[in-house]
């Protein structure tokens, strides 16, 4: 079971009780002892909270490590923002709660999404890319493929993140395909694997964070080394499909200072790099107006070096 009420809709006086991931704790010195300063989040946002009892440090010393804890305690507000005035913390064990109830979501049916990426890959003529796509969304695979994000905070930074991002990205690559008579199968295939190394590099425990691998080598790595596993155990898998395939994966973020192992180089590199910047600064700018509903304007934002106006 979820929270009864999620901290994006609480208001001063509210009371709060439920799990929640533990984004930091910290205990520190006033002048009558100690208490502990934290940032508490579920799946609708996060909010500073702290415990003012005469026992924190031992109830610190019980959370510190913790990556999730119940909660309960009262909202109010410190220098106009809210905050929590902790009454009871303790500390959750792995397995004793959903890290659905924790971490962002999809708001579409994640089996909606699957029969979209199954009907798309089915769709590809070319015999080659249509069997490679239906042997990495297979159903062993699904589980792992349908709760992956697509990002830790920029954009699809949610559970269900990755396949939603990667359908809008092949479904606009496919009307662009027709439009333009470039190789459809090719950019379609390229479109639903341009991101297939996020499943390596992208973890979900209480939060999205980067895993050891994703760390060191990047979805871009990741990606071509698990797409060129599966096209091995193709048999007779043409070397041109295969190249022009991973340029599409390796090129994707458009500019070796964006990530890209090297440039677009092919009329379909070209169409999905910006098809996926399209997306995904999309997807940013709505998690934006979202974090500012009622405002004109957001605060400045250092990745695009610019407010936006949101009215």
């Amino acid at each position: 079971m979820g929270n009864s009420v999620l901290i994006s809709s609480l208001s001063p006086e509210d009371t709060i009780s439920g799990k929640f991931a533990l984004r930091s704790c910290e205990l520190r010195e006033y002048s009558r002892g100690q208490y502990i300063q934290m940032d508490i989040a579920d799946r609708s946002g996060h909010i500073t909270a702290s415990y003012w009892l005469e026992d924190a440090r031992e109830v610190y010393n019980s959370i510190k490590d913790s990556e999730i804890v119940q909660l309960s305690g009262r909202i109010g507000t410190y220098r106009g923002k809210p905050t929590v005035t902790v009454e009871y913390i303790s500390p959750v064990k792995q397995g004793e709660y959903d890290p659905e109830d924790i971490v962002p979501s999809t708001k579409f049916s994640r089996e909606k999404l699957w029969q979209r990426v199954i009907e798309m890959s089915s769709s590809v003529e070319n015999t080659y890319l249509r069997t490679l796509l239906l042997n990495i969304f297979s159903e062993e695979n699904k589980q792992d493929i349908l709760t992956a994000p697509a990002g830790k905070r920029w954009h699809h930074a949610f559970i269900g993140g990755l396949v939603e991002h990667s359908l809008a990205v092949a479904s606009i690559c496919d009307y662009i395909a027709k439009l333009h008579s470039l190789d459809r199968d090719l950019l379609v295939a390229g479109a639903l694997l341009h991101d297939i190394g996020k499943l390596e590099e992208l973890k979900v425990t209480s939060f999205i964070d980067y895993s050891t691998r994703g760390r060191l080598l990047g979805h871009i790595i990741l990606g071509i080394n698990l797409v060129s596993r599966e096209i091995e155990k193709i048999e007779d898998f043409p070397d041109e499909t295969k190249f022009k395939l991973l340029h599409l994966i390796a090129s994707h973020q458009g500019t070796q200072e964006q990530g890209s192992a090297v440039p677009p180089m092919t009329k379909e590199a070209f169409v999905l790099h910006f098809v996926d910047e399209i997306d995904s600064k999309l997807n940013a700018l709505s998690h934006i107006e979202g974090k500012n509903r009622g405002k004109d304007w957001s605060k400045y934002i250092k990745l695009l070096n610019r407010f936006i106006y949101l009215k």
